[in-house]
């Protein structure tokens, strides 16, 4: 809900205390940066990247971050995306 909500310093509060969380995935294995790529929020998305936060993880669909953030138009993500590693 943090992501969701782009509160950033709850979702720096919660990773600090709980460093698996950056990997945890829902049940189509879409991870927290999905969703921050997907809504375009660059800072969450930078933030989840600094904490070891897969570029390249993949949904059950085979889509990554960089994907969503291609698709939905949000610029800065993908640019953000590209220079950390990611793929489409």
């Amino acid at each position: 809900m943090a992501v969701g909500k782009n509160d950033i310093n709850q979702v720096r509060k919660m990773v600090e205390k709980e460093p698996s969380l950056i990997s945890a995935a829902s049940g189509s294995r879409m991870t927290a940066l999905h969703i921050a790529a997907a809504s375009g929020y660059v800072q969450l998305a930078q933030v989840l990247i600094d904490s070891g936060a897969d570029v390249n993880a993949r949904t059950v669909n085979f889509t990554t971050p960089l994907s969503f953030a291609v698709v939905n138009n949000h610029t800065e993500a993908v640019e953000l995306l590209r220079d950390a590693g990611g793929i489409e």
